[in-house]
């Protein structure tokens, strides 16, 4: 080909043309609280180009009205509805149908800061450990002995048949009951 066909096909396509402009903030009118020195004007020389530009950032516009407003619907009905929530006995089960919650058969009973929380830590490494999760006090508390010893199962956690289960409190030798 010679040079004169190739120049000729470069001035067949053009890219597209855009106007730019920066206008001093002197040029402009001053605004309130206008915190910017620069305004960028963008003009487009093709209507065409410029109807397409605007047709799609129209339409993106209200898609994410709609689905700002589907998710906001949608949250709405969710949150009234009633959810009829399996009582938790049967939820349990489920979770853990070979597992019960049983009463402990080990009790790690001391002083504060005699190192009851490093014990059971370390008996629980043992696969074969399940521990409370916390302390119940249901000793040394009035309020929680009273509520029996159905409450005192229902602290602690799921265990399978063979495993134990330690409960530890540093404070049953605390109280005035302790001479007892």
């Amino acid at each position: 080909m010679s040079p004169s066909k190739i120049d000729s096909r470069k001035g067949c396509v053009r890219p597209p043309h855009f106007d730019i402009l920066w206008l001093p903030r002197a040029a402009m009118r001053s605004v309130e609280g206008d915190p910017s020195d620069c305004v960028l004007v963008v003009g487009v020389s093709r209507p065409k180009m410029a109807l397409a530009i605007i047709t799609v950032m129209l339409i993106s516009l209200f898609l994410t009205f709609h689905m700002i407003y589907d998710s906001a619907l949608n949250s709405l009905q969710t949150n009234t509805q009633d959810h009829t929530r399996p009582p938790l006995l049967l939820l349990s089960r489920r979770l853990y149908p070979a597992a019960a919650r049983r009463l402990p058969q080990a009790i790690i009973m001391g002083v504060r800061k005699c190192g009851t929380r490093a014990l059971l830590e370390m008996l629980y490494l043992h696969p074969m450990v399940q521990k409370a999760s916390g302390e119940v006090h249901f000793f040394d508390r009035d309020e929680n002995y009273n509520k029996g010893l159905e409450w005192y199962r229902m602290q602690m956690p799921h265990s399978y048949h063979g495993q134990i289960t330690i409960e530890k409190s540093p404070s049953y030798f605390v109280t005035p009951e302790v001479s007892d």
